[in-house]
C-alpha cells in the first residue's frame, strides 16, 4: 500500500483503520485539505482530527477480487485502487478456491460512493483491539463464516490464533493480512517474532559459550606457563 501515500487519502485512511489524523496548519491552506477529518484538538502548529471514515481494525467483506485484477490497474491514475480494496478483498490466485466459498466474486467499479462502502465495512468489525510490540489481540462477533481482514503486513514473523488455536494468515489487499473465522464470538491473537530472531539468539549464545571456553583455556594456559 506504499504506492498511494499522496492520493486517494480518505479511502487509504479508511482501509488502514486510521482513527486520528495529524494535520499541520500550513497544509490546511492547500487546495485539497483533509476535509474528511473532524477537529478534536488544536495545538500550536497542528490539529488532531478524527477520521469520519474510520473503520475499526479487523473487518469483513462480502466480495473478493484477484490480486491480478488490482495489479492490472495499478498504473492507471484514474482508478482509485484503495477504494477498490475497500469494496473487494484482494487475494492471491492460489487462495481463490478457498476464499470463494465464503465471498462472492466482485468487480472493479468506477465512482464507488465512499460513505456506503465504508458503512458496509463497519457492519462486522472487531469490538476490541489492543496492540503492543509483540503483536495484538482482538475480539469479534462474526455473523457468518468469513474472512477477517487486518491492515497489518503479511509478514512471516506473524502467527495468528483464533481462540488459542493457530490459524493460517492469508496475504490480502496487496501485502496485508486476512484470516478465516467461523460464525460466533471469538478471541483473536497475532503474535510477532521477527524472522531470524530465534536463530540469532541461538548463534549469539553459541558464540558466548565459545568465548567463555576460549577465555578459560587461555587463562589455564597462562597459569600453567607461570608454574
Amino acid at each position: 500500500m506504499y504506492l498511494f501515500p499522496n492520493k486517494n487519502l480518505q479511502e487509504f485512511d479508511a482501509l488502514m483503520s486510521v482513527k486520528d489524523i495529524i494535520v499541520y496548519k500550513d497544509s490546511l491552506q492547500q487546495a485539497e485539505p483533509r476535509t474528511w477529518g473532524v477537529n478534536k484538538r488544536s495545538f500550536d502548529g497542528y490539529d488532531i482530527m478524527e477520521n469520519k471514515y474510520y473503520i475499526p481494525m479487523g473487518f469483513t467483506y462480502d466480495h473478493y477480487v484477484s490480486d491480478a485484477k488490482i495489479e492490472n490497474v495499478l498504473l492507471n491514475d484514474s482508478v482509485n485502487v484503495p477504494m477498490q480494496l475497500l469494496a473487494n478483498l484482494s487475494v492471491k490466485d492460489e487462495d481463490i478456491p478457498f476464499v470463494s466459498q465464503y465471498l462472492k466474486e466482485g468487480h472493479l467499479e468506477a465512482d464507488l460512493p465512499v460513505d456506503s462502502v465504508v458503512n458496509e465495512r463497519r457492519r462486522v468489525v472487531c469490538s476490541s483491539f489492543n496492540g503492543d510490540t509483540r503483536g495484538f489481540t482482538a475480539t469479534v462477533d462474526m455473523d457468518r463464516d468469513n474472512m477477517l481482514f487486518f491492515s497489518v503486513p503479511s509478514d512471516d514473523g506473524f502467527t495468528a490464533y483464533v481462540d488459542g488455536k493457530p490459524t493460517k494468515i492469508y496475504e490480502a489487499n496487496l501485502g496485508l493480512s486476512a484470516i478465516f473465522v467461523n460464525a460466533g464470538h471469538h478471541d483473536i491473537k497475532f503474535s510477532f517474532i521477527p524472522c531470524g530472531l530465534k536463530e540469532g539468539i541461538a548463534i549469539s549464545l553459541l558464540c558466548l559459550v565459545l568465548l567463555l571456553v576460549v577465555s578459560w583455556l587461555t587463562q589455564k594456559k597462562c597459569n600453567e606457563t607461570k608454574k
